[in-house]
C-alpha cells in the first residue's frame, strides 16, 4: 500500500491511512498450478512470483501502471472499430443508458457498440497468458460461486471464443488450444474406464483445467472444441497450428468415435452409422433433462462437422492420408442429423420425441452455428426446417441462449430477428455495467456471444466465401466497420449507407484467392489499377498477393484520377475514380467535376478509418472538382489513410470512400 500526501502502517489484519490524499492499494496473487497432467499439475511455490510482481508494481506510479495497461491492451484493441453513426460516449452513465435502451428501437446504436467492444476487452483481459475463461471469464467474487466457475462442455466454454476470430482477436484462442490440450491424458483415461474398448477421448459437461469433469457425459463436446480449432486455422491459415496442435486432437477425437459409433437398425436413421446413447443438452421428453436417444440431432451434427474438418485437415497437412480415407469413409455412412418432423422442423430427436419446446439451448442447431453444415446459400430445404426450428424455440431466456439465437438467425439471413436477441440480450439480460446476467450471475459467454452475433450481422464467410452485410439489421442503415476478419485471412474494412455497401477494402495475409458472395464487384490493387475479377454463379473472385491491400467498389471505373481537396496552406490529392463516360469522380463521390461550380449547398462529413467523425463541413464550394471548405477556410486535419466520407448535396446523400496520399 502506497499513501500519497499521507501515511499508511499495517498493524495485525488492521491497515490505517493517515492524513493522505489518496492510497495505491497494490495486490498480487499467483498458484503453484501448472497445466501439464505430467507433473501432476504442480509446478513452482507461488511465493516467490508473488513478491517479485509486487516489488517490481511498487517501483511504479499509479497513472503509468494505468498507462502501460492501456498500451498493452489496445495493441489487441485498437484492430477493430465499429461506427453506426451513434456515439459509443454521449455523457450518460452506463446503467442509465442500458436502462434507457429500447429493443428493436435503435435509440442508442452507441451502447450496442460498447457492448460489442466491451466483450472484446473482457476476453483480451482474460485470455492472455493465463488458464482459458471460465464461466466467469476471471471475474468470480464468490468463494463457492454456481457451478464452481467450471467450463461448461455444452456452449458456454465456446461461446467465450466465438467472437476472438472474426473480431481480430486470434491470439486470445491460444489459451483455449492449451486448455484443450492439457487435459487429453487425463480424459483418454477416463473415457476407456467409461466406454472399454475406445480410443480417443471425450468430455463430461462441467470440466476443469485438469480433466476434471463431472455431471453428463456430453460426448460431442470435444468434437465441439475441435470446431473452434478449425476455425482457428481457416481464419490464420497457420499450417504448422494446423499440423502440430489442431489435427493431432481432432484425429484422437474421431478415432473416439469411430469405435464408438454403431450401424441404426430402424427409423429414419436406418443403416446409418449413429451414437449409441445421443444426448440433446439440457433438454428431454417430460422434462427429462437426461434423456437418451440413438442418433440425436446434435450428437450427429456436430460428429458431421468433427469429420468433414478432418478430412480437410488432412487434405491440407498431408501426414496420414490412410486415416484421412478412413475418416471420409465414416463420414459417407455417418448419419447428418438433418431430418425433419411432420410440420417441416428439424428434428431433435430422430423419433420425433419432444422435450420443451421453448428452451435456452439450440442443441439441434448446431449445423447452422457455429458448424456449416445448413446455410440459406447451400441447401435452402434444411435451411428452412431449422428456421422453422428456430421459431418454435422462442426468444432466449439468458445472456449466452439470446446470443445463439442472434448467431443462429444472422446465418439464416434475418437481421431484423438477430438484431431482436440482441437488443433483449442488452436490455434484459446485462447488469447496469454490461457484464452478462444468467439468472442473476455473472457469466462471461453472453458477453462474447453477443458480438460474435454483430460480426455475423456485418460479414460472414464460412460457406467458402465474403459475403458483406448478409444480416444487416433495419436500425443500422449507414456505418462503417474496420478490422473484420475473414477465413482464408483477410483482414477487411467497409462502410454502407442506405443498407448497402458502398466500399471495401481487404488485406490478404496469406494470398489466398478472394472470393466475393455476389457480382458487380470492381477490385483495385494499392496503386488504383485494375484487377481481374472472374465471375460465377452469384460470386465474383480474384488472385491476391500475400500483405497486399485491395478496394472493392460496386461502380464502374476506366481510369484514376487525382482530385483535390484544399483549403487555406493545405492541399490534399487525393484518389479518385474517374467514369469516363460521365466525367464523374466516383470513390470519392465528391461531385461531377466542373458541373456545379460556384457555392452549392453541400455538406461533407469525413470519418476516419476507426469511425470517428474528423469533421463535418457546411457550406462548401466546388470549383473546377476541387472542393472549398468554408469561406473562412475551416481546417481539415487529415492524415495518409483511406476515409469514409458522406457527402450530401442538394438534399441527395452520396458516400464514398477518399485515399489521402
Amino acid at each position: 500500500m502506497k499513501a500519497h500526501g499521507g501515511s499508511a502502517a499495517a498493524q495485525g489484519a488492521t491497515i490505517t491511512v493517515t492524513g493522505a490524499d489518496s492510497v495505491d492499494v497494490i495486490i498480487a496473487a499467483a498458484t503453484d498450478f501448472l497445466q501439464s497432467a505430467a507433473d501432476n499439475w504442480r509446478g513452482p511455490l507461488p511465493h516467490a512470483t508473488v513478491s517479485s510482481r509486487i516489488a517490481a508494481v511498487s517501483a511504479k506510479s499509479y497513472a503509468s501502471l494505468r498507462s502501460a495497461h492501456i498500451a498493452d491492451y489496445q495493441k489487441l484493441f485498437n484492430r477493430f472499430s465499429l461506427d453506426l453513426g451513434d456515439s459509443i460516449n454521449n455523457g450518460r452513465a452506463t446503467d442509465v443508458r442500458s436502462s434507457a435502451y429500447a429493443i428493436d428501437a435503435g435509440n442508442d446504436k452507441g451502447l450496442e457498440v460498447l457492448f460489442t467492444q466491451y466483450g472484446r476487452y473482457l476476453i483480451i483481459a482474460s485470455s492472455r497468458n493465463s488458464l482459458s475463461a471460465n464461466l466467469q471469464g476471471l471475474w468470480n467474487d464468490a468463494l463457492s460461486p454456481p457451478w464452481r466457475s467450471d467450463y461448461h462442455s455444452d456452449i458456454n466454454v465456446t461461446m467465450n471464443y466465438s467472437h476472438v476470430e472474426p473480431l481480430n482477436l486470434t491470439e486470445c484462442l491460444s489459451t483455449f488450444v492449451n486448455f484443450v490440450d492439457a487435459q487429453r491424458p487425463v480424459r483418454r483415461a477416463r473415457t476407456a474406464a467409461k466406454y472399454p474398448g475406445t480410443r480417443g477421448w471425450t468430455v463430461q459437461t462441467e470440466t476443469n483445467p485438469m480433466g476434471g469433469n463431472s455431471w453428463e457425459w456430453n460426448n460431442p463436446g470435444s468434437a465441439w472444441y475441435c470446431n473452434l480449432l478449425w476455425d482457428h486455422f481457416l481464419f490464420t491459415q497457420d499450417t504448422v497450428y494446423l499440423q502440430t496442435r489442431a489435427l493431432p486432437i481432432m484425429k484422437e477425437v474421431c478415432r473416439f468415435w469411430q469405435d464408438h459409433l454403431v450401424t441404426s437398425k430402424s427409423g429414419v436413421t436406418s443403416g446409418k452409422l449413429v451414437t449409441p446413447d445421443g444426448w440433446s443438452p439440457e433438454n428431454g421428453p417430460n422434462d427429462n433433462m437426461l434423456y437418451r436417444e440413438a442418433g440425436t440431432a446434435y450428437d450427429q451434427q456436430l460428429i458431421w462437422d468433427l469429420f468433414t474438418n478432418c478430412c480437410a485437415a488432412e487434405g491440407i497437412c498431408g501426414s496420414d492420408p490412410a486415416y484421412g480415407k478412413t475418416v471420409d469413409s465414416l463420414l459417407s455412412l455417418l448419419d447428418n442429423g438433418l431430418h425433419t418432423g411432420p410440420a417441416g422442423d428439424l428434428l431433435e430427436w430422430p423419433s420425433g420425441a419432444v422435450g420443451e419446446s421453448v428452451h435456452r439451448h439450440l442443441s439441434h442447431l448446431v449445423c447452422l452455428y457455429p458448424g456449416n453444415q445448413v446455410s440459406p446459400y447451400v441447401n435452402a430445404t434444411s435451411a428452412d426446417a431449422a428456421r422453422l426450428a428456430l421459431v418454435n424455440r422462442g426468444d432466449g431466456s439468458t445472456g449466452w441462449s439470446c446470443a445463439w439465437r442472434a448467431d443462429c438467425w444472422a446465418r439464416l439471413l434475418d437481421g431484423a430477428k438477430a438484431y431482436h436477441q440482441l437488443g433483449l440480450q442488452i436490455r434484459n439480460y446485462t447488469y447496469g455495467n454490461l457484464l452478462d446476467n444468467c439468472n442473476d450471475v455473472f457469466q462471461i459467454d453472453g458477453n462474447c456471444g453477443g458480438p460474435s452475433a454483430v460480426a455475423e450481422m456485418l460479414l460472414q464467410s464460412h460457406a467458402g466465401e465474403i459475403s458483406f452485410l448478409p444480416a444487416l439489421p433495419p436500425a443500422w442503415p449507414v456505418g462503417s466497420v474496420r478490422g473484420l476478419c475473414a477465413r482464408g485471412a483477410f483482414d477487411i474494412d467497409f462502410s454502407w449507407s442506405g443498407s448497402k455497401l458502398v466500399s471495401a477494402s481487404i488485406v490478404s495475409k496469406k494470398g489466398n484467392r478472394c472470393v466475393l458472395r455476389g457480382t458487380g464487384y470492381y477490385v483495385y490493387d494499392q496503386a488504383m489499377n485494375a484487377v481481374t475479377c472472374s465471375t460465377g454463379t452469384n460470386r465474383a473472385s480474384f488472385a491476391t498477393t500475400a500483405g497486399s491491400r485491395y478496394t472493392v467498389a460496386l461502380t464502374p471505373a476506366a481510369t484514376t484520377a487525382g482530385v483535390g481537396v484544399r483549403h487555406p496552406g493545405r492541399v490534399y490529392r487525393c484518389t479518385g475514380i474517374a467514369d469516363n463516360t460521365a466525367g464523374k469522380v466516383r470513390n470519392m463521390r465528391i461531385v461531377p467535376s466542373g458541373a456545379v461550380d460556384g457555392v452549392a449547398r453541400l455538406t461533407i462529413s469525413v470519418y476516419a478509418i476507426d469511425g470517428c467523425r474528423v469533421a463535418k463541413i457546411a457550406n462548401a464550394s466546388v470549383a473546377g472538382g476541387i472542393v472549398y471548405f468554408g469561406s473562412t477556410g475551416q481546417r481539415l486535419q487529415l492524415t495518409h489513410g483511406t476515409y469514409a466520407m458522406l457527402l450530401r448535396f442538394n438534399g441527395r446523400q452520396l458516400p464514398g470512400n477518399m485515399i489521402v496520399r
